[in-house]
């Protein structure tokens, strides 16, 4: 029930350490304030050298923003949200069509 959810979020929205972040109308991602796709992205940077413009990072909401601001490439997927696909560089098939497949295809610089 979307009111039901709504209701809950607002509760985990009062706890002190929690970061929560939408993934669609009727889900979000619970993480404890400072964890994220983006935090995690970063600290593999650091972990095996690698420059924040070597990466890509491929998503379709809200949650995926704080990936895309530590990766060199966004792609949003076909499915993403308009919000999504304006802040990305360029656009892969949907996850219906082998959508991360084929951006890992086109987009890997060996």
């Amino acid at each position: 029930d979307k009111l039901e959810l709504k209701a809950l979020r607002e509760r985990l929205e009062k706890i002190d350490g929690l970061a929560l972040t939408s993934y669609n109308e009727i889900s979000f991602d619970i993480n404890a304030t400072g964890v994220s796709k983006g935090s995690a992205l970063k600290e593999l940077h650091q972990l095996h050298n690698i420059h924040k413009k070597e990466t890509m990072a491929i998503g379709d909401a809200e949650n995926d923003i704080s990936m895309f601001e530590e990766s060199g490439l966004c792609v949003a997927m076909e499915n993403a949200t308009a919000a999504i696909k304006k802040r990305c560089n360029v656009h892969t098939l949907s996850n219906n069509d082998s959508g991360v497949a084929h951006a890992i295809w086109k987009y890997n610089k060996r």
